[in-house]
């Protein structure tokens, strides 16, 4: 720290390789860095000695927070280089926050069979866009896809809008969905019915 404290106030050299194995460290950030009351800064985070850096983290660390917020936290007070690994293994040794950490579960995918032709496999989504409702209907095969504005999001009001487009593209064999109450309720289980459409 007191090469650096003596390279800041003397200035930096023209070249990296006159540097000590210290001060190197911190060439890329060299114009960040500042002396206040003897202090070395980095904008406005203190730049931590090695001796000090054991009690920083257990202070960052404080309340068993997380990787995320430790790192927020530090962000904002303090620095040295190599601080985000540092926190990363200080969280990770740590028994109190892999006990409680969140455990994000991946869903399996659930892959579609490609369709043999054209519109025997539609997908039906509903979405939203400026306050106003909005019907996509995409062929599996070709990707094709048409959508409609929906004057409501009823089942009724759906089945309107279906009806034209499977008049110009012709039926389908299978209609997939995320399950949307408008989508499997029993008008539209009935509508499916009607036109022999398998519903997934």
């Amino acid at each position: 720290m007191n090469a650096l404290q003596k390279v800041i106030l003397e200035g930096w050299p023209e070249d990296i390789t006159e540097c000590n194995y210290f001060v190197k460290k911190y060439w890329n950030f060299k114009e960040e860095l500042s002396l206040y009351n003897g202090i070395v800064t980095k904008g406005r985070r203190l730049v931590i000695p090695l001796k000090l850096r054991s009690d920083i983290l257990n202070q960052l660390h404080y309340g068993h927070m997380g990787v995320e917020k430790c790192k927020r936290r530090a962000r904002e007070v303090v620095f040295w280089i190599g601080i985000n690994s540092d926190i990363e293994k200080k969280v990770a040794e740590c028994s109190v926050c892999n006990k409680y950490k969140r455990k994000q579960t991946k869903q399996p995918l659930k892959p579609h069979s490609v369709p043999l032709r054209p519109w025997q496999k539609l997908g039906l989504d509903l979405f939203e866009l400026n306050r106003k409702s909005f019907l996509t209907v995409v062929d599996y095969f070709s990707k094709f896809f048409e959508i409609c504005e929906l004057q409501s999001t009823t089942s009724s009001s759906i089945i309107n809008k279906l009806k034209p487009i499977f008049s110009r593209h012709g039926i389908p064999e299978e209609l997939i969905s995320d399950n949307a109450p408008n989508l499997v309720s029993d008008e539209f289980q009935r509508f499916a019915a009607e036109y022999g459409l398998l519903t997934e």
